[in-house]
This record gives C-alpha cells, structure tokens and sequence, in this order.
C-alpha cells in the first residue's frame, strides 16, 4: 500500500546532540525562541554512539551521554541514544559521509516531528570545501513528510559560545573534543579544545567547566593547524586578540607558529585546501 506520512506540526523538530558548540548553540536557540519565526519546538534530542565514541567503548558512550542528558534535561528536552554500525561498514570518506549517517539515524524520529535539525559545522563565510554536511546537501536528506534544515551556519563560531553562554548547563557541559584518547569528554590539549576555550577567552567569558582554566602553552606549541583553512581561522583569533590588546603567552605562541599572518598567504593556502586537484590555467 501507499507509505503513511506522520502527521506531525512543521515546526515541531528533532535535533541531533553531541554536546557540542555547534549542536548546543542550535538546541538552546530554538527552545528558548531567540530564532524569531525560524524557531523549531524541539521534541527529542538524538545521540549517536557509533560516530564519534566507537561502538566497542560502551562505558564511555553511558559517560557521554548521561552528562549529555543532563544538560538537555536541563530544558525539559528527553535526549534518545541510536547505535549503528555505520562506521564499521564503511571505513573511509567519513568526512563525505557523515552527513548522511546522521541524517539516517534522524529519519528513525520522523514519526515525532517534521524536521531534524543538522547544527551546521561553520558559517557560510567559512567554506569548508568537500564536506559531508553543508546547506547545499542536507535538505536533499528529506523524504516521507520529514525534512532536514541545515542549521546555525549565519553565525560565527564565537558568536554561538557566547549564546550558550546564557545557559548554564550546556555552556559547562560543552563536550568539543573528538581527538582526545577517550573522546566522552573534553582532552583540553587539542586543537578543537584549544580554539574553544580561545574563542571564550576573546569573548571575556569564563572557560566551560569542562574545560581547563587556561590554555597550555606546550599543547599550543604542539597543536596541528589545517593547512589554509586551519591557519585562517587561528590568524582570525590572533587578529580578534590584537584588536582588544590581549598579551597572553599563547598569542605569542601562535603568532610565531603561524608566522607572518598576511591575509593573501592565507588566502592562497585555503583555496589550495579547498580545492587540491585544480590545476593553474595555461596562459595563451
């Protein structure tokens, strides 16, 4: 016979949680509203065990998610588990993909609400080339009466912190890292870690408790820029701290790292990590 459709209301949604700045900054907004006529009734929140937590590591899934359901909790916000095996299946082109396993593992709600809600990773001034999550792709995840909004990618990273930070809960329970060796909470040596804590430090904001209180300057020597994009974005929070006349050991730090932060070497390095294979045009 013909395919049910759920009769669901348009702006009632489904979000997906890591505890992160992206997924909380979408989470918060929408329940409180500060998304004007844009705002979604969140039903249900969506942990994913299997993505980033690999799925052998059950103890440190139950840790994740249990402070996870806690800061969702928080605005009276049932957070629901999913475990798939997708990673296992297919081992290669994650950064392709994981759009799509996400919005997979949404499609399991659609019985709830009408939309799941993607937090999108950057905003649009930020491109970050071939990626598995973007506002070109993630509405084409609809079907069935279920539609997919590619959200939160008009703001700044920074700007995002500081509305997460009006919420307690999941400014403190901010969960960023992913390169740690137990990625269930925060390592405070990587990159990601670094830069979060950086963007609350330039924001005049108190680090998230599950953060370290201050950068460490040996991880800040040691931490790996993303060749183009990655020092563009640090060349960002070097301009941001000049601006406000910060003098900290890890703008020295990183200033030395990065050398000479001119604009249009930056430039030339992001378009090379944007788009590797293209080749220079042959003159006539």
């Amino acid at each position: 016979g013909e395919p049910v459709i759920p009769r669901t209301a348009p702006f009632e949604a489904v979000a997906a949680f890591s505890g992160g700045v992206d997924s909380a900054y979408t989470v918060w907004t929408h329940s409180q509203g500060l998304r004007g006529h844009r705002s979604h009734a969140i039903r249900a929140c969506v942990m994913v065990h299997g993505f980033d937590i690999p799925l052998e590591e059950e103890g440190m899934f139950r840790y994740a998610f249990e402070r996870a359901e806690a800061v969702t909790r928080s605005l009276g916000i049932p957070l629901f588990p999913v475990r798939t095996n997708y990673r296992v299946l297919y081992r290669r082109g994650w950064k392709h993909m994981h759009g799509l396993a996400l919005a997979a593992a949404l499609q399991q709600f659609k019985g709830i609400a009408g939309t799941a809600l993607l937090a999108a990773s950057a905003a649009y001034d930020f491109p970050l080339g071939a990626w598995g999550s973007s506002a070109a792709v993630d509405h084409l995840y609809a079907g069935g009466g279920f539609r997919f909004i590619h959200d939160g990618a008009a703001v700044q990273r920074r700007a995002k912190c500081l509305a997460i930070a009006e919420w307690e809960a999941g400014y403190n329970g901010l969960r960023v890292c992913w390169e740690g060796p137990d990625p269930s909470r925060n390592c405070g040596r990587c990159e990601k870690c670094l830069r979060t804590l950086i963007d609350c430090m330039l924001l005049d904001l108190a680090p998230p408790a599950s953060l370290p209180p201050e950068p460490d300057i040996d991880a800040v020597r040691a931490m790996t820029f993303t060749p183009g994009i990655g020092e563009h974005a640090w060349g960002m929070r070097l301009a941001a701290a000049d601006e406000k006349g910060i003098r900290a050991p890890w703008v020295d730090v990183v200033r030395e790292r990065l050398g000479n932060p001119r604009p249009e070497r930056f430039m030339k390095r992001l378009k090379h990590a944007l788009f590797p294979n293209r080749k220079k045009g042959k003159r006539g």
